[in-house]
């Protein structure tokens, strides 16, 4: 019977290291939507314009194209939070986050 109960302790904690390290892998890699974004104590939101993001939040860390949109990746020095706007027409459509270090290669969606 207590070998029984190791198996089925080391069995459980097993699994529950499997969940933890795969949870972590999915908060890395997926980005997650969100609907504003406070950058210098100031707040920008979905369909904002270009030049009034520009003006709160400064420079991006980088830029790139993908099809029609542009998209300006900041990090905003918050832990290890990367962030991604998406502009079309230069209209604020998308904020998205992820966090890794964005000096990372493997950081997702840092585009071509």
């Amino acid at each position: 019977m207590k070998k029984m109960i190791q198996t089925v302790w080391i069995v459980l904690t097993v699994f529950f290291f499997v969940l933890v390290a795969q949870e972590m892998v999915l908060a890395r890699t997926f980005l997650r939507d969100t609907r504003s974004v406070r950058c210098s104590g100031r707040v920008v939101r979905v369909n904002d314009l270009a030049r009034d993001v520009l003006e709160r939040c400064g420079e991006p860390f980088r830029r790139f194209n993908r099809d029609a949109d542009e998209i300006w990746v900041y990090n905003f020095g918050q832990g290890r939070r990367v962030y991604f706007f998406t502009f079309f027409r230069d209209n604020l459509r998308r904020i998205q986050s992820q966090r890794c270090d964005i000096e990372d290669p493997d950081c997702v969606y840092l585009g071509p």
